[in-house]
């Protein structure tokens, strides 16, 4: 995770405002804690900073058993209710297509790499009061993966964050919902 953040900054020069899903919100947090005065804000949505627990590194690794066994496809059935909601704006077999085409462009090896990235991160939770800059934290009101829950507890315990729910959306809410949290992150952009 530590190699990923600092490959992301040293890409990009000056302030930056990380907006991160899931994996993208830990990268995003682990930038803050390389390098917090270029932090000018972040976004994070369907995230959670807790250190990888045996429950979640277990799962994951028969989601790779099954993606290297019986193909990428097969591995998304797999998690289809806990990624997608039902009820979502985008139809569920457009949303399936759409990951199903991010995976294979990445393919099984990048898929590894990132196993290995979130079995190795940080506890992120004594980091967030530290973070002084504006924070968004968006969640699917239906994600499983890191729940609204936890969500609203990550909003309590940064100094400067505020928490919206994105309505008929999982844990991939950005695909489910793209009005929606295109709108949110605009509105925020615009008051800071």
């Amino acid at each position: 995770m530590a190699e990923i953040a600092l490959d992301c900054a040293s890409a990009i020069e000056g302030a930056i405002i990380p907006i991160g899903l899931s994996m993208g919100g830990l990268v995003a947090l682990e930038m803050w804690r390389q390098a917090p005065s270029r932090i000018a804000g972040m976004v994070l949505c369907g995230t959670d900073p807790s250190a990888d627990s045996t429950m979640r590194y277990d799962a994951r690794q028969q989601q790779m058993e099954i993606a290297t066994t019986a193909g990428l496809g097969a591995m998304l059935k797999t998690l289809r209710k806990k990624y997608f909601a039902p009820d979502a704006a985008v139809a569920l077999m457009e949303l399936e297509q759409c990951a199903l085409a991010m995976a294979q462009q990445q393919g099984i090896p990048k898929l590894v790499a990132q196993h290995a990235a979130l079995a190795s991160r940080h506890d992120g939770w004594p980091l967030l009061p530290s973070i002084n800059v504006p924070v968004l934290v968006l969640c699917g009101d239906a994600d499983q993966i890191c729940t609204p829950a936890t969500h609203l507890r990550m909003a309590a315990t940064i100094p400067e964050a505020s928490y919206r729910p994105i309505s008929q959306a999982a844990h991939l809410a950005p695909l489910q919902q793209p009005q929606q949290v295109a709108q949110y992150i605009d509105e925020w952009l615009r008051q800071l």
